[in-house]
């Protein structure tokens, strides 16, 4: 069931309802208190006080009624242009980006602001009684008008925020870095550190290949029942399924994968045969979706991130320089993989024995995520070959083994071969031959 309760978090953090929803709760609540406040602590003889309302119930219902007319409105109006912010992102820079805005804490809890002091105001109002009306005495929440006041003042702070917050959340540069920064924090949680040895071993898939092979020949094959992306897997849990049945699994695919009906999820070895009360656990630690999400699929944000290069160098827009941004929080990214051991694959119990082998992501597998996409846009472009050179120089001079060396100089020899026939100016593609002797010249001297 942990896995399920990750899922639902991350679809209530992508609402636009939940956060709302719990701060009209709360003012209402609010409200509430408020009232009993006034009914037992504040009445008219506290009208000396500065900082009350000192009006009477007509007035009181005036400023009640204008701060919830007002806070409903501009509440459309901040709706109308998160709608407008969301439907650019997804036409220009992509839709595949549109969780990004939906997650956004800014406008959710903007949004959440305005309706809340409305709510608020309504159920305030329903209290202001005055002589006029039969049967009742005249009661003016003073208490409750100066929460009023002070809801209102922190609206209007808000909608400063929010106007400053909307064209900062669609700046290219903004978001590049965004994606880049939850990546990064991935590849932390996800790499353990490497710091005290200079070599390290190949990034490659560890463990036995020949007994990974084995385990899918020979092992049950327990099949999803449904079509969709693999979004949450909970290792903790398998690993103690595992343990409890004393068995081993192996993931068919790794978080993000698609598996269509029918498809295998997991093999487990030994092959005896599972009931389906079994499968039906070992399945439901495994949260298949209709969509790639970022929280355990961190090539999903590699995929974010180079959907816009491609469409910053389309024809449409030939905007480079957000392609260089993107270039460079890449290089750093992989800065930080090459300085970090591989992902391990293998998963074991208190008792040292494996449990769990997932597919991992292995170092070539992340550089061809990287720059095989872009290749054909950003070999036509000088400002961004060239920046995608300098890249691969900096990784060269940083490579800790040879296979990290001859994976990088794979994508050098692709960029100046695309790039010599791509570039239409005969001294940019003399420019960038020049740079490729250079970055050659860093397997040889890494200092350089």
């Amino acid at each position: 069931m942990h896995a399920k309760i990750v899922d639902l978090i991350r679809r209530f953090r992508g609402s636009y309802w939940f956060i709302p929803s719990l701060m009209v709760g709360s003012a209402c609540l609010l409200a509430l208190f408020c009232a009993w406040l006034d009914a037992e602590y504040f009445d008219d003889k506290t009208l000396n006080v500065a900082w009350l309302y000192q009006g009477d119930a007509a007035g009181a219902r005036a400023v009640l009624a204008a701060i919830a007319t007002s806070m409903i409105g501009v509440a459309g109006v901040t709706f109308s242009m998160t709608i407008v912010t969301v439907s650019f992102a997804a036409s220009n820079i992509g839709p595949r980006l549109i969780d990004n805005f939906m997650r956004d804490r800014g406008n959710q809890v903007t949004l959440g602001t305005f309706i809340a002091t409305f709510a608020y105001c309504l159920l305030v109002l329903r209290s202001v009684t005055d002589p006029s009306q039969a049967g009742e005495a005249a009661h003016v929440p003073h208490f409750s008008l100066l929460v009023a006041m002070l809801l209102t003042a922190l609206s209007v702070i808000n909608l400063i925020y929010f106007i400053h917050h909307i064209p900062e959340s669609i700046n290219v540069g903004n978001l590049a870095h965004k994606l880049a920064h939850d990546l990064q924090v991935q590849i932390e949680r996800e790499f353990p550190p490497d710091a005290d040895t200079k070599e390290q071993a190949a990034v490659d898939l560890p463990g036995d290949q020949q007994r990974y092979d084995s385990m899918r020949l020979n092992g049950y094959a327990v099949r999803t029942k449904t079509a969709g992306y693999i979004q949450v897997l909970d290792v903790q849990e398998l690993v103690a399924e595992a343990a409890s049945k004393d068995v081993t699994l192996l993931l068919a695919c790794r978080p993000g994968g698609f598996v269509n009906q029918t498809d295998v999820l997991l093999y487990v070895w030994p092959g005896k045969e599972l009931s389906e009360k079994e499968e039906r656990q070992l399945a439901d630690k495994i949260v298949v979706g209709e969509k790639r999400t970022s929280d355990q699929d961190f090539l999903f944000l590699v995929d974010q991130l180079i959907e816009i290069i491609l469409r910053a160098l389309s024809p449409g827009t030939n905007d480079a320089f957000t392609a260089v941004s993107c270039l460079d929080w890449i290089q750093s990214t992989l800065l930080l993989v090459m300085s970090r051991r591989p992902e391990l694959a293998e998963r074991f119990d208190d008792e040292k024995k494996l449990r769990l082998v997932i597919p991992t992501v292995t170092f070539e597998e992340l550089t061809d995520a990287f720059f095989l996409q872009p290749l054909q846009y950003v070999a036509g472009n000088r400002v961004a070959a060239v920046r995608m050179m300098e890249v691969f120089a900096a990784l060269l001079s940083a490579s800790r083994n040879a296979t990290q060396t001859e994976i990088i100089l794979k994508h050098v020899e692709r960029l100046n071969n695309a790039a010599r026939e791509q570039l239409p100016v005969k001294s940019d593609q003399e420019d960038l031959q020049s740079l490729y002797v250079s970055t050659l010249a860093r397997v040889a001297n890494p200092v350089i």
